[in-house]
Parts: C-alpha cells; structure tokens; sequence
C-alpha cells in the first residue's frame, strides 16, 4: 500500500499527464488519466464525474453511465444532493432504464449537515441577513368595521426574523471588467477540479438549495429530481431577463451567476444558491438580469412541473415561500429609501416590526374613503392605485409604501390600493405604527414625505 506521501506524489504526477492530454485534445488519455486519479483519490467524487463525461464525448455510453453512477452516489454521500441529482440526470440521458437514480438518491448526508448548519453558533463578525421567514396570507378580519379595511394579524412566526448568519450573497468589485467584454480562452478548459478549491459541504448546508433539496420529505425530493432539467451554460450567457416571465426555478450546480438589481451593485451566486424564486408566484415576471460568470451548471424545475410538485406536496410550497421572502426581505432592506438611513443592526431590528405576508390577486390593501389597518411595502407582484372610478389605475412599483398617509394623518385613504397578480407585502400593524415611529424617527422623516 502507498504511503500519503506515494499517493500525493502520484496524484500530482497524474494532473500533469490530465492537463497535458487536455492541451493535446487527446481524449483517451485523458480517461486513463482519471481513471487512476478516480482510484488513488477515492474520496473524490469530481474523478469519476470529470471520467464520465470524457468517456461519453469517446462514446463510450457504458463506461461513461458506470462513472456517472459512481459519481452520484458519492456526491450524496457527502451532502451534495444538487451535484448528485445532476450526475444522475447524465447517467439517465444515456441510460433511460436507469431512471430509478433520481429516486434512490439518499438525502439523510445532507439533512445531517443542514441541521448542523441550523445548530451552529453564528460568527458577530459576519452581516446580518434574512435567516428565517414564514409568509401567512392575508386574510379579511371578520370584525373590522364598515369604514375600515382590517386583515387579520399574523402569528409571531410569520415576523422577519434576521440572524447573523454565514451566506454567500458576496457583493462583486464594482471595478469588475463587465461580463459581455470578457474575452473567453480558446484552448480547452482543464477539468474544474484542477482549478476549483475543495468541495465545501458544511457550507453548502446553510445555502437555499439546501433549504429546497433537504428540508423537504423524499418523495418530495424524488419528484424534484424526476422532473429537474440539467442545464449547462458557457460564460456570459443570459440565464434570466429582466421583465419576462417567472417560468421556471434554478439550482446553481456549478459555477457561478451575476445578478442585477435595481438599487444595488451586482451579485456573484454560486452553488447552492437558488434562481427565480419568483416562479412560486402566480402571473409573476422576472426582477433582475442573471448572467452566467464562467461556466455555469444548474438544475432548472419549470413553472408547470413545479406547480405540480407543490400541488402534490404542500411543504414544497411552504420551503420555496419562505426562501422567496427571505430574497426579497434581504433585498428591500439593502434597497428600500425607509431603512436607508441605518446601519445593518439596526435595519435588523426595524425588520422584526414587520410581518412577511403573501397577498392574493384581487386583494385590496387599502379603499379609498377607508381606514387603514397598517402599513404595507409591496416586494413582488402586481399592484394599482386607482384615485376614483373614472381614472386610470396607476401601477406601483416594488417597494411601494401603502398606508402611510392614512396613519400620519389619521385621515381615511385618497385612492384606492389592489393587488393584481399574486405578491408578497410587508405589512407593519397600526397598533405598531405609533412605537415605530417614535422609536426611529428617519423612517417617521421618510415617510411624511413620500408620495401618497
């Protein structure tokens, strides 16, 4: 048996000989190489998935569908239910017999983690972010009165709960060359477990694709898998346009994507991270442009299938909810004009005034000639104000305030305020209206002057 030493020396030797056959094109050393790296680093499951897809460029389906088994399972067996999922996607591409993977797949690697991850103390060092949040609907309260709209306060759970929490949301250097200008090489890339730095579980377990893959039941995670597209992307390429329609959900498999949102600078995903949370919403389109950065692989579930899912398992629904609220919270409160004015503590602490609250197309927020029960942030979906009965509805855009007026001036609404597609609001109470602002006077100041 090699020493570690014998076995290091071997590997490095054997990189050598993978990347010089990669320059030469020469494809079949390039199998052999990684069938000998695949047995002297066993623990490493990039081997037998970089050796399935070199044998499948060789033809060889057979070989290739063995090492893309082999890969899938070693994948979850360390936590990586995403990467195993899309390795056993190519192993049902050549093999449709062996579709049985994507229901075999283990998930209990990755649940351990995701409750280690749950469990572990969190670092003050790091920025504070949206960690936990429940979204309840809007409903009518019974007894509000004839002059009044009222809705039904939600329970404590469905408040913002913001933690100091490791996730990978990094802001990119603003001086970023921007990714159409990049020159792309033309020799062929060597195989990402050259260049990439080891494959990070523990970290994986506190990212949102963990939150869908292993906070849900495994039947639930098998249909997931049965109906999940991989799909494979080069740099540059445009993975979600601003303004189209949310047709389908993304895991980030590898790589990494650039996202822009109005009011921010660009933000590098990466694996783990989900795309278009949006899609859970019923009519809704498509906020920010998301650009591969590199070479980009995701599983992409469609509006269609996931409708289907969440139909047939309810707590999909939930888990997708709760990760949509929390992008958009952890959005607003960076983009918002009335958290603006204070620190991420403090914006931390303003957001567990509110309730995160999904609204209904047809809901009305606020009627004009009416009272107000609180006040309301729209962060996704449709809305209109309408000033009477013969004017032109006005959209609002996100982040629009609703209520505000109203409960400065203790006067009934100006206009009329309604839902149309499926959103998601934040409302603040009346009752908590009168302590908010007297707790942060900038938000009292912001508010007297933003337009009705």
């Amino acid at each position: 048996m090699l020493s570690p030493q014998g076995l290091s020396k071997d590997a490095t030797r054997l990189r050598d000989v993978l990347e010089s056959a990669i320059e030469r094109h020469d494809r079949a050393g390039a199998a052999d190489a990684l069938r000998k790296l695949a047995a002297i680093e066993a623990d490493e499951p990039r081997w037998p998935h970089r050796l399935g897809e070199t044998l499948s460029r060789l033809g060889r389906s057979h070989e290739a569908e063995e090492a893309y088994v082999q890969a899938s399972a070693m994948y979850a067996s360390k936590g990586f239910l995403a990467r195993a999922i899309a390795v056993a996607k190519l192993a049902v591409e050549l093999n449709p017999a062996r579709a049985d993977l994507l229901s075999n797949l283990d998930p209990e690697p990755a649940q351990s983690l995701r409750k280690i991850a749950r469990a572990a103390a969190v670092s003050p060092a790091l920025a504070p972010v949206v960690a936990a949040v429940q979204v309840h609907a809007l409903e009518p309260r019974a007894d509000a009165a004839d002059d009044e709209v009222g809705f039904d306060d939600a329970p404590d759970s469905c408040t913002i709960e913001v933690q100091l929490v490791d996730f990978d949301y990094s802001l990119l250097d603003e001086g970023t060359e921007p990714i159409e200008q990049r020159k792309r090489s033309v020799a062929p890339a060597p195989p990402q477990s050259l260049r990439e730095p080891p494959l990070d579980a523990e970290r994986l377990a506190r990212m949102s694709g963990a939150t869908l893959f292993a906070d849900v039941p495994r039947d639930a995670l098998a249909d997931i898998a049965r109906e999940a597209e991989r799909v494979a992307l080069p740099d540059g390429a445009l993975i979600l346009a601003k303004g189209g329609r949310a047709d389908a959900l993304l895991v980030v498999v590898e790589g990494h994507a650039e996202v822009r949102i109005e009011g921010m600078g660009p933000v590098l995903v990466g694996e783990g991270d989900v795309l278009g949370e949006t899609t859970i919403l019923a009519d809704a389109v498509r906020t920010a442009d998301v650009r591969a950065r590199g070479d980009f692989v995701a599983l992409r579930v469609n509006k269609e299938a996931l409708d289907r899912i969440v139909a047939k398992h309810p707590e999909v629904g939930d888990v997708l909810f709760g990760l949509l609220a929390r992008r958009l919270v952890s959005t607003a409160l960076e983009t918002t004009p009335l958290f603006a004015p204070f620190d991420p503590e403090t914006r931390a602490e303003i957001a567990r005034a509110f309730e995160v609250r999904r609204a209904r197309a047809g809901t009305v927020l606020q009627e004009k000639g009416k009272k107000s029960d609180g006040l309301y942030l729209v962060l996704s979906g449709a809305a209109r104000a309408r000033a009477g009965e013969g004017d032109a509805a006005e959209p609002l855009t996100h982040g629009a305030l609703v209520g505000h007026e109203m409960l400065l001036a203790r006067a009934p609404a100006p206009r009329t305020v309604t839902i149309e597609t499926e959103a998601v609001v934040l409302r603040l109470p009346a009752t908590k209206f009168t302590a908010f602002v007297t707790e942060y006077p900038p938000a009292l100041a912001y508010l007297s002057s933003a337009p009705a």
